[in-house]
């Protein structure tokens, strides 16, 4: 296998399923924020939409030209009200002249005395008719118009106020297809380094995988191998890093081959239990000094895998301290005081 390539795929049905809901959802979201600005500004066909005849957007085209017809039919009525309005002020303000002409012809009649002060006073009373009139007429008017600027500012703050929340669920939906997308593409198990599978565990389809199960392993064809070593924990305080320890592979016999040379790089900072034997080690790990067996000038590759038996040398005594060494342990007991 090749870096990078696939080498088992999980099902992926569940989760591709979760993937197209959401990313369908996300197209909704961005079609209705499409339709609600697009009605702000008036345009009757929605952007970027003029050759899609999918289901999802001929709905929001319909919307939207719903949207844009009931607001003309609203700015209509709206605007006819404001004319009306206008037209009652208007034909006020002319009879209100008609009738100040009228009053200054009374005033002179009445002067010359061709006619009574009554039809005069009557006269200017109906005048302060017509003037209250036309007040009143001229605060529906402006009444009118602020309703007419209300409608049109309302429509658009409706629409700006939907097309928040709807950014606001994108992101939410956004955010969820990044988790749904990283668990969709954890569904492929990619070859981390080039190399041969190796106990592959699962190969029957439909084959139910638990969590953190290990499916199949993969022996790199590069790169420098390590040993790894079974330390019992009685002796891991003999053992250091940086200890020189001999490796005996076991299928080449040492007699014959020899060991291999190396050094301890790492221990580990707790004991595993060996579910066989239910003894407690410690893992540690060696690097070699070179990556093959030297006999007689031929160079014998080693592999993955292979059992082995790591030999650590311990600190180095003279013959002469190892055999004084119990009689020395023995004096300087008995020269020691107990409490």
């Amino acid at each position: 296998m090749r870096k990078g390539e696939v080498l088992l795929e999980l099902n992926p049905q569940l989760v591709g399923s979760a993937y197209d809901a959401a990313i369908q959802e996300l197209d909704n979201l961005v079609l209705q924020q499409i339709q609600l600005r697009s009605a702000i500004k008036g345009q009757k066909i929605l952007d970027g939409s003029s050759n899609s005849n999918d289901k999802v957007t001929l709905s929001q085209q319909k919307l939207l030209t719903s949207r844009l017809e009931n607001k003309s039919d609203q700015i209509d009525a709206a605007k006819a009200s404001v004319a009306e309005k206008k037209a009652e002020v208007a034909g006020l303000s002319e009879q209100i002249m008609f009738q100040r002409q009228e009053i200054r012809m009374w005033d002179s009649l009445t002067d010359s005395g061709a006619a009574s002060k009554l039809q005069m006073v009557t006269a200017q009373g109906k005048l302060a008719e017509m003037i209250g009139a036309r007040n009143e007429a001229q605060k529906a008017l402006k009444q009118a118009e602020a309703n007419l600027r209300g409608l049109e500012s309302g429509m658009i703050f409706e629409n700006n106020s939907k097309i928040a929340e709807l950014v606001g669920e994108e992101a939410v939906i956004s955010k969820n297809i990044n988790k749904i997308k990283n668990q969709l593409e954890r569904t492929k198990i990619i070859s981390p380094v080039d190399g041969v599978v190796s106990d592959l565990r699962y190969k029957a389809p439909g084959s139910v995988v638990g969590p953190g199960a290990v499916v199949l392993q993969v022996v790199p064809n590069q790169g420098s191998k390590i040993v790894e070593l079974r330390v019992p924990s009685k002796d891991i305080g003999f053992v250091s890093i940086g200890q020189k320890v001999d490796i005996n592979l076991l299928p080449f016999d040492s007699s014959i081959y020899g060991t291999m040379p190396g050094k301890i790089t790492s221990i580990a900072g707790t004991t595993v239990q060996d579910p066989v034997t239910g003894k407690y080690y410690y893992l540690a790990r060696a690097s070699l000094n070179h990556q093959y067996l030297d006999i007689n000038d031929k160079k014998l590759t080693i592999q993955s895998g292979m059992p082995l038996i790591g030999d650590i040398k311990g600190q180095q005594r003279s013959v002469l301290r190892y055999l004084l060494q119990p009689f020395t342990r023995t004096v300087g007991s008995a020269f020691r005081e107990t409490n």
